[in-house]
């Protein structure tokens, strides 16, 4: 509703501006469409643009904040939600091969796994990055492969706290790309072999 309220306004101001403020006030008489006018109404017109100038001016200056602190807040939802997935993806795309526990070389393999010979898909759709429309930094494990993604952007976020538990790490930070989704597989004990103790030679 915020967004729909600030787009009118900005067009509305586009026409006035534009000399269109015929279209938006048709009842009001303006000297913009050539027809000849007194100067009684010539001045009423003017005083009329200025003050529609003035108001609209006002909603925008309430509105604007509040739709850009609306756009934010959701963008941080759909950071949150896209970077849930991917990570969901990853495990799906680690766990997802008998004997052979992977890391995927590249986001497209979580459309399409190149270890199977038919299509198996862990992501519905490769994401953006929603804070900036555009690429993600890759989260690279030792054999550069990906176990992540995370924002470019250094913004500061408007979410502090009240993150679910799988993000509760996300909690304070100052920036988007302090945001850092990933999938860390909990390290395998490896029994140690034990050493063959020396004969003692009588």
């Amino acid at each position: 509703m915020l967004k729909a309220a600030a787009t009118w306004l900005e067009q509305t101001m586009c026409h006035i501006i534009s000399g269109n403020i015929i279209r938006i006030f048709p009842h009001i008489p303006s000297p913009l469409m050539g027809e000849g006018q007194g100067e009684g109404e010539s001045g009423f017109t003017y005083l009329t643009l200025m003050f529609s100038i003035v108001i609209i001016g006002i909603g925008l200056s309430v509105i604007g904040p509040s739709w850009k602190t609306a756009k934010k807040i959701e963008n941080e939802e759909e950071l949150l939600f896209r970077g849930k997935e991917i990570v969901d993806a990853i495990i799906a795309y680690y766990t997802g091969f008998p004997g052979q526990q992977a890391f995927p070389a590249k986001l497209e393999d979580l459309l399409k796994d190149p270890r199977y010979p038919t299509t198996k898909r862990y992501l519905r759709k490769l994401y953006r990055d929603p804070i900036t429309n555009g690429d993600w930094t890759l989260i690279l494990d030792a054999n550069q492969r990906i176990r992540g993604a995370k924002s470019k952007s250094e913004e500061a976020p408007l979410k502090k706290a009240n993150f679910p538990d799988e993000f509760k790490s996300f909690e304070g930070k100052k920036k988007y790309n302090e945001w850092v989704f990933e999938y860390m597989p909990k390290s395998q004990t490896i029994p140690k072999i034990p050493t063959s103790q020396p004969v003692p030679v009588n």
